[in-house]
């Protein structure tokens, strides 16, 4: 096949440590940067082409991977986005992630972890709250007024909300129906959150610290609480924040000059070799 028909996707490069080394010292940054992008394969390296190779790979905007397990990868191991040591020996020292089994497919299991991970916590999220007040000429709080006793009722139910509302299915997780201690537990917290705040057993209110609210204050805050497990899924199943904030990001993107940004740099090479 005549050279001039290869097609892009046609092919990749094999690359040896002292072709690595070669292309380092003595090849434009422009031919270094596009034997980056095609190569898949990088072969009879030293230590310190691996670090290199792993820091010029990062330079082009890719986040990288690295598994070792000798003492010649701990700089790669190091210095890579997701270091994983396949030993227990030095290379483990070097590494975040160490595992007992010596293959390369446990690497799969650590991004699969550490989306799970970044699933939940991006779920989390705080509340800020005023402090009680302390009455005029005592140092003592004052605990049992209507601000705490709201702030308990509705909190109770948030927390649950939290728990339901935030257990990301599949991809990551399975269904939480799936989970029959956690249904159970939600179920129960359920009912006795809604038994405190409709009809609070004296001796209940009396241990919380709650006092006595008025019929329409609880069917006000029933009706709250409702709204906002609705709200609440209906936002976390359809992504609403999640598009607002893609949008309101991208309105702020187009205001701003078009560059190409460092951390998209390799996609600009692979462009110009199309």
């Amino acid at each position: 096949t005549d050279a001039t028909d290869i097609l892009y996707q046609d092919y990749a490069i094999v690359v040896s440590g002292d072709v690595f080394r070669w292309m380092l010292n003595n090849a434009a940054l422009e031919t270094l940067q596009r034997m980056l992008v095609k190569a898949q394969i990088f072969a009879r390296m030293s230590p310190d082409e691996k670090h290199e190779l792993v820091e010029r790979l990062q330079s082009l905007g890719y986040t990288v991977a690295f598994c070792g397990d000798g003492a010649n990868d701990c700089g790669a191991l190091k210095a890579a986005d997701v270091g994983l040591s396949l030993s227990e020996a030095e290379a483990s020292v070097a590494a975040p992630f160490t595992s007992q089994n010596p293959e390369i497919t446990c690497m799969i299991e650590v991004i699969k972890e550490g989306r799970a991970a970044l699933v939940t916590s991006f779920s989390c999220f705080k509340y800020m709250y005023k402090p009680p007040v302390a009455d005029s000429g005592s140092d003592k709080l004052e605990t049992i007024n209507f601000e705490n006793t709201v702030l308990f009722l509705v909190s109770s139910f948030q927390y649950i909300l939290v728990a339901a509302v935030f257990s990301i299915g599949p991809p990551y997780r399975k269904e939480i129906w799936t989970n029959g201690f956690l249904m159970f537990s939600i179920v129960i917290l359920t009912a006795f959150s809604t038994a405190v705040l409709l009809f609070p057993p004296k001796s209940v209110a009396l241990v919380l610290d709650l006092m006595d609210i008025p019929t329409s204050a609880k069917a006000t805050l029933f009706f709250a609480v409702v709204l906002n497990v609705v709200v609440s899924s209906l936002a976390e199943k359809w992504e609403l924040l999640a598009q607002v904030v893609t949008w309101i990001y991208r309105r702020w993107r187009s205001r701003r000059p078009k560059r190409v940004r460092d951390g998209k740099l390799y996609k600009a090479v692979e462009g110009a070799m199309r």
